[in-house]
């Protein structure tokens, strides 16, 4: 004869049990999210294969497209990325000529990061595979219906913001 662990006769389990996404796991909030991630990733980075450069990659070569010149550890906190893993990243799109880091102007211990002309045209590629993306996965939903959703992920995003950050400092 098994016993159950203890985990299924806690009250924190009768508190997950009210919830709906435990009656349907494909309701589950959590798990639709992070599928949702891992989709787009995989999309994306078959989208892109044929750049060499991976989703980590593609995520600093956005936000630099978007803003071009950011600083280092600005550029960390946007991609979510502690300094050193977001150097080696650097590293590896500096040696194969995606981006240049130089100094900062007015403060010698920070490095202001660049794109190259190597960049410059793949910009309005990656920007059309978003959009693409994007589009797949909006099929059927009104515009109604998809600005809806996006302002209920930032009131999420907004809501966890705070307390799932990296420590940069």
């Amino acid at each position: 004869m098994t016993t159950q662990s203890k985990v299924f006769d806690s009250p924190e389990r009768l508190v997950l049990d009210e919830l709906p996404e435990t009656k349907d796991p494909d309701r589950s909030l959590a798990l639709l999210v992070l599928d949702l991630a891992r989709i787009f990733r995989s999309d994306f980075a078959r989208r892109l294969k044929h750049l060499g450069l991976t989703h980590t990659h593609w995520r600093v070569l956005g936000y630099l497209y978007r803003e071009d010149g950011q600083i280092q550890t600005e550029l960390a906190r946007q991609v979510d990325l502690e300094k050193a893993p977001l150097g080696r990243v650097l590293d590896k799109l500096e040696d194969t000529g995606w981006i240049e880091r130089r100094p900062d102007e007015t403060d010698r211990r920070a490095k202001r990061v660049y794109l190259t002309e190597k960049m410059l045209p793949h910009g309005p590629e990656l920007v059309g595979a978003v959009v693409d993306m994007y589009q797949q996965a909006l099929v059927g939903m009104s515009n109604e219906d998809r600005d809806r959703l996006i302002d209920l992920l930032l009131t999420m995003r907004g809501n966890m913001g705070s307390s799932a950050s990296v420590d940069f400092e």
